[in-house]
C-alpha cells in the first residue's frame, strides 16, 4: 500500500509541474543590450550602434497569463503567444487590411532558455542580421 501512496503522491507532484515553463515567460520582458548583437549595414561603427542599443531599449513585451501579449516597439502591437518546448511564438492581432510580419513570417519566434528568464529571436535581415536578447525583469 505505500508503494501505491507513493505514485500517487509522484503522479501529483509531477501534474504540479506541468507547464513550468509556460508560467515563467508570464511577466515583463525587456531587451539585453549587453547580450544583444545586431550588425549590417546600418551599423559600421561604435556610435551606430550605440543609437541602434537605444532605440532597441526601448522594446518591451508584457506576456499575459491569458496567453495575450502588448508589445512596445515604435508603436504598440498587442496579440497571442504559444509556447511549444522552448519556442514562443508571438502573434500579432491585425486589424483587417493590415499586414505586419517579423522577418517574413507572421510570428516573431524565440527560444526561451530553461530558467525562463532569457529569450533570443535571431534576426536573418540582410540589413540588420544579429540576435535580439530580452530579459525577464524580476516581479
Amino acid at each position: 500500500m505505500k508503494g501505491f501512496a507513493g505514485v500517487i503522491l509522484a503522479v501529483f507532484v509531477l501534474a504540479g509541474c506541468g507547464g513550468g515553463l509556460e508560467k515563467k515567460v508570464v511577466g515583463f520582458w525587456k531587451v539585453d543590450t549587453v547580450k544583444t548583437q545586431m550588425g549590417g549595414d546600418k551599423v559600421k561603427t561604435a556610435d551606430d550602434r550605440k543609437i541602434m542599443m537605444g532605440m532597441l531599449s526601448t522594446i518591451t513585451i508584457d506576456i499575459k497569463a491569458d496567453k495575450t501579449f502588448d508589445m512596445k516597439l515604435l508603436f504598440p502591437i498587442n496579440g497571442t503567444w504559444a509556447l511549444n518546448g522552448n519556442k514562443l511564438a508571438l502573434t500579432p492581432k491585425l486589424k483587417a487590411g493590415e499586414k505586419f510580419g517579423f522577418g517574413g513570417k507572421n510570428t516573431m519566434d524565440f527560444d526561451v532558455d530553461a530558467s525562463g528568464t532569457s529569450m533570443s529571436v535571431v534576426s536573418t535581415e540582410a540589413d540588420m542580421p544579429g540576435t535580439l536578447v530580452m530579459s525577464k525583469n524580476p516581479s
